[in-house]
């Protein structure tokens, strides 16, 4: 059966540019190094967010939903990319962060109310209970004759999941324009939709690479099972019936950059991130990319040709106080 390739509002600038990153490469003892610029996807500050915001707003657009509900901390950059799509589209954005609204609201936070977010705070530091609050805003939204769809931290449902898998078609056909299919793809997880989209579709499409995903959010023993039953989710999402668990554990490879936990950044990661900066110009966020990065950095035996997937994240790479 042929792949039922998902829905898009569209959004950005598609394909994101592939390079070869020379200069990046020797910083991080890489070669060679390719570099996929999501951090130039082309839509606001949205970075690779805009895959998945893509994927959402025509599966809303579809249904005919007047609201989106979407859980996501203060400083969610996916939840002020939301913000700002649904504003092209048309549609009202409602945020359920955790805690209580913060003295200094970060960036994210001024990014998605100044594109018309309304934002509520569920007053307990527990992130599961944005899901709880987030269900119960629906029904009063529901009640009062919207139309609601609820969106999960980072949209990392089938759904959102889904701009990933075009995605890897998109990288597919990149390499393949380069003369070369081989390589070992990196790339930062958080929420896990991203990589579970792009590993579906990888192996929808049998491409001839590894999927190698960072965590900066998750301990990889409680991400890998979540990973790969979205990954799933994704492959019937999309009728991809050659898609299998096995299929999808050969291609997965799962390391551990936590760190210091998540959103926080070592003194050792900021002074790898000011040392690429300074050499190659990139912007490098504090909470999956300057992790992803300083991992990359470490490792010895990374198999070559390499894809380093930049995922963006501008918004966080706002200097503060505490990261100088």
């Amino acid at each position: 059966m042929a792949l039922t390739l998902p829905g898009r509002y569209p959004l950005g600038v598609f394909p994101t540019p592939l390079h070869r990153a020379d200069r990046l490469g020797r910083e991080l003892g890489i070669d060679p190094l390719w570099l996929k610029r999501d951090d130039l996807s082309g839509f606001s500050w949205g970075g690779n967010k805009v895959r998945t915001v893509e994927g959402l707003l025509a599966e809303a657009i579809d249904r005919h939903i007047t609201d989106l509900v979407v859980s996501g901390g203060p400083s969610s950059n996916f939840a002020a990319a939301l913000a700002a799509g649904a504003t092209v589209a048309g549609l009202a954005v409602h945020q359920v962060a955790y805690g209580d609204p913060p003295s200094e609201p970060p960036p994210a936070m001024l990014a998605g109310a100044a594109a018309g977010a309304t934002i509520r705070f569920t007053g307990d530091d527990d992130r599961s209970t944005m899901e709880t609050r987030a269900r119960d805003v629906a029904a009063e939204l529901a009640a009062a004759g919207r139309r609601p769809m609820t969106i999960p931290r980072g949209g990392a449902n089938a759904v959102g999941s889904s701009g990933f898998f075009l995605a890897a078609i998109e990288l597919q056909e990149q390499l393949h324009a380069l003369g070369t299919s081989v390589a070992t793809v990196v790339l930062p997880v958080g929420s896990g939709g991203s990589v579970a989209g792009f590993l579906a579709g990888s192996a929808a499409v049998d491409a001839a690479w590894k999927v190698v995903g960072l965590s900066v959010s998750r301990p990889v023993d409680e991400l890998r099972p979540a990973l790969l039953a979205k990954a799933l989710d994704v492959a019937a999402h999309t009728t991809a019936e050659s898609v299998t668990e096995d299929g999808l554990t050969d291609r997965l490879e799962l390391h551990d950059c936590r760190g210091e936990g998540f959103g926080r950044t070592s003194l050792v990661e900021r002074q790898t991130s000011a040392r690429l900066t300074h050499r190659t110009g990139l912007i490098i966020d504090p909470t999956y990319n300057a992790k992803a990065l300083h991992w990359l950095a470490d490792t010895t035996d990374l198999p070559t040709p390499a894809v380093y997937w930049h995922t963006g994240g501008a918004l966080s790479a706002t200097p503060r106080p505490e990261n100088r």
